[in-house]
């Protein structure tokens, strides 16, 4: 298979006060959720070809999907500039899936 594009990615630290079963750790203490925006390489059901997901130091994570890039973007630019995600918030307010 041949690609005719660069699959489109983009992922940041975030602070967290939650366990993310593990949470990334910087300085031995702080707590950090890795949040991310994808494309998938081809899309899947319903159209759907971009993912916004945080997870956490191994194989926890909460994930929505979306049909366009714009959508996608709108959500994780909200997620980056908060000073501290959690769970609740991201399944609450966001509508996140736990993987």
């Amino acid at each position: 298979m041949t690609l005719t594009h660069k699959p489109f990615k983009k992922e940041v630290l975030i602070p967290t006060k939650d366990d993310w079963y593990p949470s990334y750790l910087i300085n031995g203490r702080d707590r950090y959720v890795r949040v991310f925006v994808l494309q998938y390489l081809h899309p899947i059901q319903d159209g759907l070809n971009f993912k916004v997901g945080a997870w956490g130091n191994d194989d926890f994570g909460l994930e929505r999907e979306f049909h366009t890039k714009e959508e996608a973007l709108e959500v994780y630019n909200q997620l980056i500039v908060m000073e501290n995600i959690s769970k609740d918030e991201l399944k609450l307010d966001f509508g996140f899936d736990v993987l």
